[in-house]
Order: C-alpha cells, then sequence, then structure tokens
C-alpha cells in the first residue's frame, strides 16, 4: 500500500543517493507493481478471453508473477513436435528512484576534478 514510508519527509530523511533511499525507492516500486497488478491482469485476461472467441486456443504458459504474464496457443503435433501458433505475453516495469541524479559538477567533484577547469 503507498502510504507515509514514502513521503517526501521519509525519502529526504534517507539522504541524497544513499542506499536507504534506493531501498525505499525499491520498495515504493514494488508497492506500485502490487496496486496496479490486478488491473492489468484483468485487462489482459479479458483481452485473451477475446482472442480466444476468435479461434485461439491461448492457456496460461507460465504461472503469473508480478509485472509478468504468458499465454500460449501452443499444440504437440502428430509427430510429437511441439508447436506455437500464437503467443501473448505483457511483461510491466516500475522503476523509480530518489536523488540518484547528480549534477555534472557533483560527479566531477567526486572524482576530484574541478569543474571550473572543464
Amino acid at each position: 500500500m503507498i502510504d507515509g514510508r514514502f513521503s517526501l519527509e521519509k525519502f529526504e530523511s534517507l539522504g541524497k543517493d544513499t542506499v536507504a533511499a534506493k531501498e525505499l525507492a525499491e520498495a515504493l516500486s514494488l508497492e506500485i507493481q502490487k496496486e496496479i497488478h490486478k488491473t492489468i491482469l484483468n485487462e489482459f485476461i479479458g483481452i485473451i478471453s477475446r482472442l480466444n472467441k476468435l479461434g485461439h486456443n491461448l492457456r496460461l504458459y507460465e504461472d503469473f508473477r508480478l509485472g509478468n504474464y504468458s499465454f500460449r496457443d501452443d499444440f504437440t503435433d502428430e509427430n510429437n513436435n511441439y508447436k506455437c501458433r500464437l503467443r501473448a505475453a505483457l511483461d510491466f516495469v516500475v522503476s523509480t528512484g530518489f536523488s540518484h541524479l547528480k549534477e555534472y559538477d557533483e560527479v566531477l567533484k567526486e572524482f576530484g576534478i574541478d569543474p571550473d577547469d572543464q
């Protein structure tokens, strides 16, 4: 659930470009994925259902994983060869970060380079 754990105050208290801020941003990414998972999955299954009504036989190919859904219309022919007519997969990624981007001058200073010399 998106809650006070992800407030601006909390992020700022962890510091700029710190391991703790990165971990909190990763936790936020996971929470966002969890919140939108059900909506995305329901919509995708609706699309799969419509395709199956058009003659396909799409079935779940792999167990659902957060952000990864895969269906295939596959079979084994009379010679025991695997065949796949149609594959429909959906992968989604949520990216988050907090103050992980630095100004060019800051990066130069970290490497001991005077920005005024550039």
